[in-house]
């Protein structure tokens, strides 16, 4: 039975006590914590963000703009008559331009590829901490090894030494194993900073404030993936640097379509006059929205004398239709240049899927050489195995030192530590597979949070 583990998260920093055991269950929860995981979701909430401002592309607004007109006769007084009036305006935006189409899509493409690089980020994050997490353990594991392998030396130079003194053995096989062990003795050392340093790497990268402490063992159950040829297919639809550049394709195309497109203007405008009273509504179909204005007097201080005859006040009404025509001129050279980067797209499309394959493939091929490996790893501890047999059975006849044992038993722990080595290359390498492929979503993977 596992100890029982005591976790306590606060601001995306994990806190063990130091008497709790560390699995790598644990440690992977922190997948989060990471800066590249943030950094990524800081990304996902700016694009959602962006999306919600391009839905939205102007506000309703309402103004209103007082005037005062002072008016004087010649060589009268000045200011005779003061008439203050006033000009409301109300717009009214009722859908979205063309422009304003193209930039929600293009911001909904980025929300896309934001939340499918999330996604990615989070998984290199937990194949990041995987790889820490068991880089720290293995060296655990190899400090009994290696301590293992010291006792050893130490028993072969004492034996040496002894054959030396009776003279049954000479300097240079002694000096030999004085090296030995002073190697040995080193390696051990090393092993402990490594083992320090380790540590260090993987608690800074997860976000995790603790001390030292031993780890479990974590073992993957890799899967079956489809051989390259199928991968190939499945990466040119959904590896996410294609997939951008298939935004930016699309992207192009559609801007250089808008740009093309005749430039046309057209507003048509009913109005209303009565006395000082005028009033407006324009309607843009190009810029779909309304403007309605109304002028209209406020007060009157003073009189200018009208002039002879009578005066009948009349109201009018009417349509005024406004229309342009553009040469289209600077946007035709606009998609001209644009045409030239949509080339360029279009050939980092090809190069990109060329060198994506080449490196599934290589992933691919690494990840059957690591299996390979481990096979081989597994065949060296039968043999030393049987050779620490055939050791036990001499011992009890007495036909082997306490060393012949020892080193032995050394040796089948060195093998068994390579095991365990090659077992973990194998499941990097697996792991780096379905990073390459993208293939890390259609399998379960144990410890992985945000897996479907």
């Amino acid at each position: 039975m596992k100890p029982m583990v005591s976790v306590a998260l606060l601001a995306g920093v994990l806190f063990v006590t130091p008497s709790a055991a560390l699995d790598f269950p644990t440690v992977s929860g922190q997948v989060d914590a990471t800066f590249d995981v943030i950094a990524a979701q800081i990304e996902l909430e700016q694009a959602q963000k962006s999306v919600q401002l391009q839905r939205y592309p102007e506000d309703y607004s309402l103004s209103l703009n007082p005037t005062t007109k002072v008016t004087s006769l010649v060589d009268g007084d000045f200011g005779e008559e003061v008439a203050v009036s006033a000009n409301i305006q109300i717009k009214a935006p009722v859908g979205m331009s063309a422009l304003e189409k193209e930039r929600l899509a293009f911001a909904l493409d980025s929300l896309e590829i934001a939340d499918t690089s999330l996604s990615i980020v989070q998984f290199q994050a937990y194949e990041k901490l995987f790889s820490l997490y068991q880089a720290a353990w293995l060296l655990q594991q190899e400090q009994s090894v290696i301590e293992l392998e010291l006792g050893a030396a130490e028993l072969y130079r004492e034996t040496l030494l002894e054959q030396f003194q009776a003279g049954r053995a000479n300097m240079a096989g002694l000096s030999s194993a004085e090296e030995d062990y002073a190697e040995l003795e080193n390696a051990l050392t090393q092993n402990q900073l490594e083992q320090r340093l380790a540590w260090f790497a993987l608690v800074s990268y997860g976000q995790m404030n603790l001390e030292p402490e031993k780890l479990d063992s974590f073992s993957l159950q890799t899967e079956e993936i489809p051989e390259p040829p199928e991968l190939a297919v499945w990466l040119k639809e959904n590896h996410p640097s294609l997939k951008g550049e298939y935004v930016k394709v699309r992207q192009l195309q559609q801007t250089m379509e808008r740009l093309e497109s005749p430039d046309i203007g057209v507003g048509i405008k009913p109005f209303y006059t009565y006395e000082d009273h005028s009033a407006s509504l324009t309607f843009d179909p190009y810029n779909p929205g309304f403007t309605g204005s109304y002028s209209f007097p406020l007060q009157t201080f003073g009189e200018i004398p009208s002039g002879s005859g009578s005066s009948v006040s009349t109201w009018s009404t009417g349509l005024t239709v406004e229309f342009s025509i553009g040469s289209n001129k600077n946007d035709s050279l606009e998609a001209e240049v644009l045409s030239l980067d949509l080339k360029t797209a279009e050939s980092r499309i090809a190069y990109l899927t060329d060198s994506l394959n080449l490196s599934l493939r290589s992933a691919y091929q690494k990840y059957l050489r690591s299996q390979d490996l481990l096979e081989q790893a597994r065949m060296n501890l039968l043999r030393s195995e049987s050779n620490l047999r055939l050791v036990g059975e001499m011992d009890r006849s007495g036909r082997v030192t306490v060393y012949d044992r020892r080193e032995a038993e050394a040796v089948a722990a060195r093998d068994r530590w390579k095991i365990e080595s090659a077992r973990i290359e194998t499941e990097k390498a697996w792991l780096d597979l379905l990073d390459q492929a993208v293939w890390f979503d259609q399998v379960s993977i144990p410890g992985r949070v945000n897996n479907e």
